[in-house]
Protein backbone atom coordinates (compact mmCIF):
# COMPACT_ATOMS: atom_id res chain seq x y z
CA UNK A 1 0.00 0.00 0.00
CA UNK A 2 1.63 3.10 -1.09
CA UNK A 3 1.78 6.19 1.43
CA UNK A 4 0.87 9.47 1.09
CA UNK A 5 2.44 12.78 2.60
CA UNK A 6 -0.60 14.88 1.02
CA UNK A 7 -4.39 14.81 -0.12
CA UNK A 8 -3.71 16.31 -3.47
CA UNK A 9 -0.83 13.62 -4.06
CA UNK A 10 -3.58 11.20 -2.84
CA UNK A 11 -6.32 12.49 -5.41
CA UNK A 12 -3.79 13.11 -8.02
CA UNK A 13 -3.19 9.60 -7.99
CA UNK A 14 -6.61 8.38 -8.20
CA UNK A 15 -7.08 9.26 -12.40
CA UNK A 16 -3.93 6.88 -12.88
CA UNK A 17 -5.84 4.06 -11.91
CA UNK A 18 -6.39 1.59 -14.41
CA UNK A 19 -7.33 -1.71 -13.31
CA UNK A 20 -9.74 -2.84 -10.25
CA UNK A 21 -7.07 -3.90 -8.42
CA UNK A 22 -5.29 -0.66 -8.54
CA UNK A 23 -8.61 0.88 -7.63
CA UNK A 24 -8.90 -1.12 -4.53
CA UNK A 25 -5.10 -0.78 -3.60
CA UNK A 26 -5.71 3.34 -4.12
CA UNK A 27 -9.03 2.92 -1.88
CA UNK A 28 -6.96 1.27 0.79
CA UNK A 29 -4.58 3.81 0.92
CA UNK A 30 -7.35 7.04 0.95
CA UNK A 31 -8.86 5.10 4.07
CA UNK A 32 -5.17 4.53 5.62
CA UNK A 33 -4.14 8.38 4.72
CA UNK A 34 -7.35 10.18 6.53
CA UNK A 35 -7.04 7.14 9.28
CA UNK A 36 -3.64 8.68 9.93
CA UNK A 37 -4.88 12.34 9.51
CA UNK A 38 -8.03 11.94 12.02
CA UNK A 39 -5.92 9.96 14.40
CA UNK A 40 -7.11 6.17 14.64
CA UNK A 41 -6.04 3.05 13.12
CA UNK A 42 -7.38 1.84 9.31
CA UNK A 43 -9.51 -0.73 10.88
CA UNK A 44 -10.96 1.67 13.17
CA UNK A 45 -11.90 3.84 10.31
CA UNK A 46 -12.56 1.04 8.20
CA UNK A 47 -16.00 -0.02 10.84
CA UNK A 48 -16.75 3.31 11.10
CA UNK A 49 -17.05 3.65 7.30
CA UNK A 50 -18.67 0.31 6.36
CA UNK A 51 -20.36 -1.45 9.44
CA UNK A 52 -21.85 2.10 11.04
CA UNK A 53 -21.90 4.46 8.41
CA UNK A 54 -22.97 2.78 5.47
CA UNK A 55 -25.83 0.57 7.07
CA UNK A 56 -27.16 3.71 8.74
CA UNK A 57 -27.17 5.65 5.43
CA UNK A 58 -28.77 3.06 3.23
CA UNK A 59 -31.62 2.76 6.19
CA UNK A 60 -31.95 6.41 5.70
CA UNK A 61 -32.03 6.63 1.89
CA UNK A 62 -34.44 3.56 2.33
CA UNK A 63 -37.06 6.03 4.66
CA UNK A 64 -36.54 8.52 2.02
CA UNK A 65 -38.08 6.54 -0.43
CA UNK A 66 -40.82 5.25 1.22
CA UNK A 67 -41.55 8.77 2.58
CA UNK A 68 -41.45 10.48 -1.24
CA UNK A 69 -43.21 7.94 -2.84
CA UNK A 70 -46.31 8.16 -0.28
CA UNK A 71 -45.92 11.98 -1.11
CA UNK A 72 -45.95 11.40 -5.21
CA UNK A 73 -48.52 9.03 -4.86
CA UNK A 74 -51.03 11.23 -2.69
CA UNK A 75 -49.93 14.01 -5.29
CA UNK A 76 -50.66 12.00 -7.94
CA UNK A 77 -54.15 11.00 -6.47
CA UNK A 78 -55.11 14.45 -6.09
CA UNK A 79 -54.57 14.96 -9.62
CA UNK A 80 -56.68 12.61 -10.85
Amino acid sequence: MKKYKSAAELYSDLFQQNSINNFFNWCCSCIDFYAHKLGCTYEELNIYLFVILEPVLILFLFGLLIYKSKQYSSLKKARI
